[in-house]
């Protein structure tokens, strides 16, 4: 998949549309450059009545976790306010989510030493949360059970919420195909890889893209790329945008 010698990586970006413009100065910090390919949306929660009834709460809560940017921001826009006096608690995954939450000016109290649920929730269950705490887990609908399920293995009263459905924009062949040349499709989520593959087989996308590469921000991307017949040309070593930028333009230059 390298590119001539000199050409800039052109790489093709599924996040959804409102994301689209920030990916774009990453992506030109770092030697690249975006092409707009939103396979994926994000809509409103089913039930945006219950959202707003646990957002204007949260002083019920020992523990607020947030896993993703568009939680925090899902939550905010139901109304939600941080009660102060130290309660809740808050704990989050990743640097995007951090600055997030310090964007509207609330504390942060932990961050794991790793970019995901599981690690985070393993952390938080040696010594922060304990037995009968309530904690609170604003989500997407398509959010991993890994990290629910240790929090519930320690004890604690989990109340998840959706807070954010996202859903796959399967794009049509004629999409893929007025993208022009592509390197690299950058692949963050399942469901981005969903909507990549929802319009077209894996053959086709192959065939209309044959020097293209699929790169994945982490394991459960691979897989889902993996599972819809796509191999899997790099993986992001963090789970990161930054990161997974980086590990197509490295594939993209042969390094």
């Amino acid at each position: 998949m390298a590119g001539g010698v000199g050409a800039v990586p052109r790489l093709a970006v599924t996040r959804p549309a409102d994301g689209q413009a920030a990916a774009a100065r990453v992506i030109a910090q770092l030697g690249g450059e975006a092409v707009a390919c939103p396979t994926v949306s994000v809509e409103p929660p089913e039930n945006v009545p219950l959202l707003r009834r646990v957002a204007a709460r949260l002083d019920r809560f020992d523990w607020l976790v947030f896993t993703s940017a568009r939680a925090v921001e899902a939550l905010v826009m139901a109304g939600a306010e941080y009660p102060g006096k130290g309660r809740p608690r808050i704990a989050v995954v990743g640097a995007a989510t951090a600055r997030a939450v310090s964007e509207i000016g609330w504390p942060i109290d932990f961050v794991p030493a790793a970019a995901r649920g599981a690690t985070l929730a393993r952390e938080l269950t040696r010594g922060h949360v304990r037995p009968g705490h309530l904690v609170l887990l604003p989500r997407s609908d398509r959010a991993l059970r890994d990290l629910p399920a240790i929090l519930k293995r320690a004890a604690v009263e989990l109340v998840e919420v959706e807070a954010y459905r996202t859903l796959p924009r399967r794009l049509s062949a004629g999409e893929l195909e007025a993208l022009g040349h592509i390197d690299a499709f950058l692949l963050a989520s399942p469901s981005a890889v969903c909507g990549l593959v929802g319009g077209v087989a894996p053959a086709a996308l192959r065939k209309l893209h044959p020097k293209a590469g699929f790169v994945a921000i982490g394991p459960t991307t691979a897989a889902a790329l993996r599972a819809n017949g796509l191999p899997v040309t790099a993986e992001a070593p963090r789970s990161s945008f930054a990161a997974l930028v980086r590990a197509a333009l490295d594939a993209c230059r042969g390094g």
